[in-house]
């Protein structure tokens, strides 16, 4: 079984949400996000934190089969080895797996360079996002200002590379950038 597609975009611009919409296909499955695209190779995934971390549970694999993927010489490889290996992808069931990582934005050309796929980047108004992470952090409205202060430092740098992804992926045929808005308030036509 082959790797079909990517979903990636910001991190709650509603990536999560747009996977539980493929995966209600019954042909269509993924597990959490892997991250293995943002290695130089798949042997370099085995201490990329935190996305390792998160493969046992989320993709239903032992350590064991973790390190194995991991000895892939090639990504392709790497995929194949995982979905025969996971416990939620059902080979007589599933002919669809694709990868949600929203960090994919932030490097999608390089992403792509290693695995030519079809891509989904979704995208949210950076207010909308913004405004999340602040009622994420639970302060007081009064607090808003200092709060915003802070957070553009540690943002700034993600948000510069994740617009640059988006604006690659808008030029490139093989990417379908979707906004979050337009499938929440006209679902039916995205």
């Amino acid at each position: 079984m082959n790797l079909s597609f990517l979903i990636c975009g910001l991190e709650h611009s509603g990536t999560t949400m747009v996977s539980d919409l493929f995966r209600e296909h019954p042909s269509t499955e993924s597990g959490f996000e892997c991250g293995v695209l943002l290695c130089e190779s798949p042997q370099k995934f085995r201490t990329y934190k935190p996305f390792c971390d998160h493969m046992e549970v989320g993709w239903g694999i032992s350590k064991q089969d973790l390190d194995e993927c991991c000895e892939a010489d090639s990504f392709s490889e790497f995929y194949s080895r995982l979905f025969s290996r996971s416990s939620i992808i059902s080979e007589s069931k599933t002919n669809t797996i694709f990868d949600k990582t929203p960090r994919y934005i932030t490097d999608i050309r390089a992403v792509q360079a290693k695995l030519n796929l079809p891509t989904i980047a979704v995208i949210k108004d950076p207010r909308s996002l913004t405004l999340s992470d602040f009622k994420r952090s639970q302060k007081p409205l009064q607090d808003i200002d200092e709060w915003y202060e802070g957070w553009k430092d540690a943002k700034i740098n993600y948000m510069r590379s994740a617009y640059a992804g988006y604006q690659y992926a808008w030029k490139n045929e093989s990417c379908l950038v979707l906004r979050l808005e337009d499938i929440c308030f006209n679902a039916k036509a995205t």
